[in-house]
């Protein structure tokens, strides 16, 4: 499995690619997703929320540690701004967004990547 800020690749087969992986259908403005529906455009926020989780796979991170990673979005309070994004992730690229897989939410404790 390789990770890195520009281009991840992982067991579930989803293929992530953003600046400045060379992929067609990326570009600086645009970061795309290849999962198990097709192509799928992810807003920047979404992005840096999915690329934070990507980069320590298995493992907790902490709502505060999440919102670190976000740039300017350290200071928002609450966990309904994370859960909301995490959400509409769910809705992109889970096979079943009502059962996740891959992007958990551990009531109380945070959100993990499961590959």
């Amino acid at each position: 499995m390789t990770t890195s800020p520009s281009h991840s690749t992982w067991r579930s087969s989803w293929h992530v690619c953003g600046p400045p992986c060379g992929a067609p259908a990326s570009s600086a403005s645009r970061h795309t997703v290849t999962g198990p529906q097709g192509d799928v455009s992810l807003t920047p926020t979404e992005w840096q929320v999915l690329e934070a989780l990507i980069r320590k796979p298995g493992r907790l991170i902490s709502q505060a540690q999440l919102l670190a990673e976000v740039p300017g979005k350290a200071h928002v309070p609450g966990s309904s701004y994370l859960r909301a994004h995490l959400m509409h992730l769910r809705q992109k690229l889970e096979a079943d967004p009502a059962a996740p897989r891959h992007l958990l939410t551990e009531p109380g404790m945070g959100f993990r990547f499961t590959p």
